[in-house]
């Protein structure tokens, strides 16, 4: 990853982490704003991710994969081990008080060590953690494209028509393993090989202010335009793409005009979005369960004002244990040393 900070880029990881947050929050069914940011709000994630991987051609595949374990691999299973606890209740609460080790020991165990495959023989534990395990996949995609190609640009192109193929293929099938993982590199490989050919071509760099404000308004208008003609676009691949890169690309463009603000939380809230993604669903889930308490209603669905404003009161729940992380577990944020 690049060392030196990028704060137009704290903004985008901060507005990314806000619309996921945003996106997981139960809402009525078939709700357009939801159903816009949850087009592209995770697609964005790997857009910013690919351009800030940096690739070392001349690095070995030992040091790659120490690199990888670091950053990746542990922070995967870490994440795991400390929402289990709140998967157990939550087991133990739908089984009215019994279990069995089968059922709370073996199957959560390897639905982790499977990257959180449901089937008779494992359990999904901490299902947004798949984004951990997708972003892994596509390191080594582009590690093994560098080291073994000259023509990368024609393997990315490969690469994105082969996965956009299979992802079209996926959902109509049963040959494919139903995956958090797989469907996640399958959807969002894409946009993880955009964004790093994006900073290949400094892209952004070369924008005057003018342009960046007139292409962050396009975009975001063309994407809405997109969505709002065609109600549903994920029943379209290719407007499900249209819709999801405009919409990124309009994010990015707007969050590069916020280049001259800068603040002290925001960029700590940027350095520990896996903390809030790690964390964020316990807290959505505990919120609903005491809602359902009070309300004695048997399911729970907020306006979108209300679910704007528990996304907010989550970052800020979620805020003290960025700077604990930081400073006392940096490994849950990828890191082996506290910065």
């Amino acid at each position: 990853m690049i060392a030196k900070r990028i704060n137009w880029i704290d903004w985008a990881k901060v507005v990314a982490i806000f619309l996921v947050v945003y996106g997981h929050i139960p809402q009525e069914k078939g709700a357009q704003l939801l159903s816009f940011i949850c087009t592209f709000h995770m697609p964005l994630f790997f857009m910013l991710s690919g351009y800030l991987v940096r690739v070392c051609p001349n690095e070995d595949w030992t040091a790659f994969w120490h690199k990888q374990w670091k950053s990746l691999v542990l922070p995967y299973f870490l994440w795991n081990l400390v929402y289990y606890p709140y998967w157990l209740v939550w087991f133990f609460l739908d089984q009215h008080g019994k279990f069995n080790l089968f059922e709370v020991g073996f199957k959560p165990m390897m639905g982790v060590l499977l990257f959180q495959i449901q089937s008779p023989y494992s359990s999904v534990v901490s299902g947004v953690t798949w984004f951990l395990g997708a972003l892994l996949v596509m390191r080594v995609l582009l590690e093994f494209v560098y080291k073994c190609f000259s023509c990368k640009w024609s393997m990315f192109f490969l690469l994105c028509g082969v996965t956009i193929l299979l992802y079209i293929v996926n959902p109509r099938t049963d040959n494919f393993c139903h995956s958090l993982i797989v469907e996640g590199v399958l959807r969002c490989t894409p946009f993880f090989l955009l964004g790093h050919l994006l900073r290949i071509k400094f892209f952004f760099e070369r924008l005057s202010l003018s342009t960046t404000f007139w292409g962050a308004l396009m975009c975001l208008g063309l994407s809405v335009l997109f969505f709002s003609e065609f109600a549903h676009p994920k029943s379209s691949m290719a407007l499900f793409y249209i819709v999801s890169v405009l919409g990124c690309m309009g994010t990015l463009l707007s969050c590069r005009l916020l280049d001259g603000f800068s603040s002290r939380i925001m960029i700590r809230i940027s350095a520990g979005t896996i903390v809030i993604m790690g964390m964020h669903w316990m807290c959505i889930g505990s919120i609903n369960y005491v809602v359902r308490i009070i309300t004695h209603a048997p399911s729970i669905v907020y306006e979108w004002y209300t679910a704007f404003s528990l996304s907010c009161i989550i970052l800020i729940i979620l805020y003290p244990f960025i700077i604990l992380s930081s400073k006392y577990f940096p490994q849950l944020l990828g890191r082996r040393k506290i910065t």
